[in-house]
């Protein structure tokens, strides 16, 4: 299933006016998806060519650096040991 498909209708009619925050340690994960790593299947924008991403399902990636590691639930946790993700 797509991810897109999962999105209220309203929000994707209007993909250009989305922004995917994620912090640095997926964003390195994310250059690797087989989806977009080759040109046969991303273009010219392929991160083999580029090593950048900046797009995914036509929405803008803003990388948040300073993000801290959070619990598999997205919840930053008090206990620092707890943040895996």
């Amino acid at each position: 299933m797509s991810v897109i498909a999962l999105l209220d209708p309203l929000y994707q009619a209007q993909l250009q006016d989305l922004l995917i925050i994620m912090p640095s340690t997926v964003y390195m994960k994310t250059l690797a998806l087989t989806e977009v790593v080759t040109m046969d299947k991303f273009g010219p924008n392929a991160t083999i060519a580029s090593g950048i991403l900046a797009k995914i399902w036509n929405v803008d990636i803003l990388v948040a650096r300073d993000r801290p590691m959070a619990e598999a639930d997205g919840k930053v946790s008090a206990t620092a040991s707890n943040n895996t993700k």
